[in-house]
């Protein structure tokens, strides 16, 4: 994965390349950054500048933000979904473990599973380690 560089230092590569007494190659030698890398700076800077049209860097920010939002609860409504067609069958609260289960192994979270189904992920962690007899079922 690139790294990701602080705000201020491309604000200043961005400001330096602006400025135009170095090529950008020459200035993405000297960073030892690619000149792609800073092409696209400097168009995002345009962009955060209101020199050209686009989303600005806090919008896409937030968009990134509100998408992760809305993934997170539409596993929350699968969750709370499964939950309740599992437990319409079988009300003892120890089957939440299995559930646990078959959810981790389909990718959901087990700390955001354990979270909505209302117990903590200590209490998951500890039934793993002393599971429950047949009679419990």
């Amino acid at each position: 994965m690139p790294r990701k560089c602080p705000e201020e230092f491309e604000r200043n590569v961005v400001a330096v390349a602006r400025r135009g007494d170095h090529s950008v190659a020459e200035i993405a030698s000297g960073f030892d950054l690619s000149t792609k890398k800073i092409y696209r700076w400097m168009r995002q800077a345009d962009v955060d500048d209101g020199i050209k049209d686009g989303p600005t860097t806090a919008q896409q920010a937030e968009s990134v933000r509100l998408r992760r939002e809305v993934r997170r609860l539409e596993m929350e409504n699968e969750i709370v979904r499964r939950a309740a067609a599992c437990f319409a069958r079988d009300a003892l609260p120890k089957k939440k473990f299995p559930l646990v289960q078959d959810l981790a192994a389909e990718g959901f979270p087990v700390r955001l599973t354990c979270g909505v189904l209302d117990f903590s992920y200590q209490a998951f962690c500890k039934g793993q380690r002393q599971p429950c007899s047949a009679e419990d079922y």
